[in-house]
């Protein structure tokens, strides 16, 4: 164990954080992507069935959104290659923080604003709660540098059987 001499100030570990808010910072950027993308359409879609004014509650606003950063998100997660068990856990973590308060919210015991607050205040503490599976350091392998990679290794031990035949 390391001791500290007296006086001196105590070096905070920022650099095992790193990693951590590096992913949480692309996670923010995929939801708030899905969401600039996919919300027109919900405005479109709601205005063709006749309801556009649907989106003026809450409750349904909160799991559109939901739905757009999870949309958002679980591409990018896909992209950087995680599992689609931990794409399913974060998308589950999109829904589940607005539906434990809508309740409170339509009982009139918190305001819109607190729901959204509330809501994504749970979504962070779900990935602090995994904090050690999300602050890994990892090299991003795109699915399409992956499939490149195979293909070459692929054609490299078909070419000598290839010499051979000619």
């Amino acid at each position: 164990m390391t001791t500290i001499p007296q006086g001196q100030p105590r070096r905070r570990n920022l650099v095992g954080w790193l990693p951590f808010i590096r992913h949480y910072i692309e996670m923010v950027l995929a939801m708030a992507i899905g969401m600039f993308a996919l919300m027109p359409l919900w405005t479109v879609a709601l205005q063709a069935t006749g309801a556009p004014h649907l989106l003026d509650h809450a409750e349904p606003m909160a799991l559109a959104m939901a739905t757009d950063m999870a949309i958002g998100m679980g591409a990018w997660m896909a992209f950087r290659r995680h599992g689609w068990r931990d794409i399913a856990e974060m998308t589950a973590a999109m829904y589940l923080p607005f539906v434990i308060f809508f309740p409170v919210t339509l009982a009139g015991a918190m305001t819109s604003g607190a729901l959204m607050v509330a809501g994504h205040a749970l979504m962070l503490a779900v990935m602090l709660r995994r904090r050690d599976h999300y602050g890994y350091r990892r090299a991003a392998r795109p699915v399409v540098l992956s499939v490149v990679r195979r293909a070459s290794a692929g054609l490299g031990s078909a070419r000598p059987s290839m010499a051979k035949e000619a």
